[in-house]
């Protein structure tokens, strides 16, 4: 399949997007043929790239320049304890087949039948040595053996998923599975598969990619803690029991306008504000977001959830991919600023290590019966303009061209608010996007109450 996908002009490229897309095969993508008129709209001639996502671009990169495949990676590491690598793969190979990206490669026109039949990729069984297992259920030897896996470049004729059971003897077991971020998704990864995993050992009916929104309402409040989903991560771990089961599209409407914050902040007051309050720049931007959009009257339609993604660059020796956590983060003018502060750091810390790395933060707004709507309403499936709020923080923008997020031009208005924070040499530039269903003017008082909560 990547060969063919290889071979395909760029022209034709969002074509084949949106087919692997249309059968489950790439579940972030978004790549439909009637895409935007790129730079009509500045007087250019239309450029087919224009009609590509930024990760869409750095694909069709990767596939003329097999160099850098290996650092074009996704990958997920679970803990599940108290279950022995047998129960496992039997859980494994119950759940996997319904996961489409699971599958080995396949050719672009075969047919929903032929996908049937598709043998699903099998994981390979180690046992961690009996020497390693007393430290930690043998985290450390599982991770360095992933790390390796994740820094091997996965060749041409190989399988794009690969998954790998680690038997820890009766303290549990973990599983890797990674492998080309062109099959898999992080966000499925972590919403889909580890929820359906977790229900089939625990006997439960596995969870639906389309779920409704009363679903939301019953996993936010069976796992709230002080406003916050607490997570247990660590060297990429995720116990597979804190893993919220909540699969959100990430399509929808383009149209929208960027208002720009009313003026750019000195970045040494907001990093002296951040040290004093021990946290990022990037965990106090994003709480600053948090506490603007809870003092907005715009959000009461709104039950809020909050997907942050941090994407690596190569030359930290990772990869453009995702590493996905998932928490909630309901908005709520009630608690202290500094509590608030404390609580976004605290979920994001890990996942940012500390230091302002580019990040993703996408906070879901579904209208359902935490905001009072109507009974009938509650049966309906997540659609995809129900994505409500978003959050992005890039780091020395400038010199990481294909970390810059566009909003309005590489889909990110797609939400009906996005947040965009840059930190440009000496100073923070934010930015509000919002769709055309939110009025210019709440839009342009919304971008305020964002300054001055950015504002130390």
């Amino acid at each position: 399949m990547l060969d063919r996908l290889r071979s395909l002009p760029p022209a034709r490229l969002p074509v084949a997007l949106d087919a692997l897309q249309q059968r489950g095969l790439l579940p972030t993508l978004d790549a439909g043929p009637a895409r935007r008129a790129g730079s009509a709209e500045d007087g250019r001639k239309e450029d087919p790239q224009d009609r590509l996502s930024v990760k869409q671009r750095t694909l069709h990169r990767i596939l003329q320049d097999e160099r850098q495949a290996a650092f074009y990676q996704c990958a997920q590491l679970w803990w599940v304890p108290e279950v022995d690598a047998g129960s496992l793969v039997g859980a494994w190979n119950a759940v996997a087949p319904g996961y489409e990206s699971l599958r080995t490669d396949v050719d672009l026109g075969a047919a929903p039948a032929v996908l049937a039949a598709i043998e699903v990729v099998r994981p390979e069984l180690l046992s961690v040595p009996a020497a390693e297992r007393a430290a930690d259920e043998g985290r450390a030897w599982v991770t360095a053996h992933s790390e390796r896996a994740l820094r091997t470049p996965l060749p041409r004729s190989a399988r794009s998923v690969h998954a790998t059971i680690f038997d820890v003897g009766r303290a549990g077991s973990w599983l890797l599975v990674h492998g080309r971020d062109l099959m898999l998704d992080q966000q499925g990864l972590q919403q889909v598969l580890g929820p359906a995993l977790e229900d089939w050992l625990a006997d439960r009916p596995a969870p639906v990619e389309s779920v409704a929104p009363s679903d939301i309402a019953r996993w936010q409040s069976a796992g709230l803690r002080d406003g916050l989903l607490a997570l247990r991560i660590a060297a990429r771990a995720l116990r597979l029991a804190d893993t919220p089961a909540c699969p959100l599209p990430v399509r929808g409407d383009r149209s929208g306008r960027r208002v720009a914050v009313p003026m750019p902040i000195p970045i040494a007051d907001v990093q002296q504000a951040a040290a004093d309050a021990g946290v990022s720049i990037a965990a106090w931007s994003l709480a600053a977001w948090q506490r603007a959009i809870a003092t907005w009257s715009g959000t009461d339609a709104f039950a809020i959830g909050c997907c942050s993604t941090l994407r690596l660059l190569p030359d930290l020796g990772a990869s453009l991919g995702n590493l996905t956590n998932t928490v909630i983060i309901p908005p709520s003018n009630r608690r202290p600023a500094a509590e608030s502060i404390r609580n976004v750091q605290r979920a994001f810390s890990t996942a940012i290590s500390g230091i302002d790395e580019p990040f993703e933060a996408v906070l879901a707004g579904i209208p359902g019966p935490l905001s009072g709507a109507r009974s009938g309403s509650r049966d309906r499936t997540v659609e995809d303009e129900m994505i409500g709020l978003r959050f992005t923080f890039t780091e020395d923008v400038d010199d990481h061209p294909l970390l810059q997020p566009r909003p309005v031009r590489s889909g990110y208005a797609k939400s009906v608010l996005s947040a965009d924070v840059e930190r440009r040499e000496d100073r923070l530039v934010a930015f509000v996007d919002h769709r055309s269903t939110v009025s210019p003017v709440a839009a342009d008082r919304l971008a305020d109450l964002f300054g001055r909560s950015l504002a130390p």
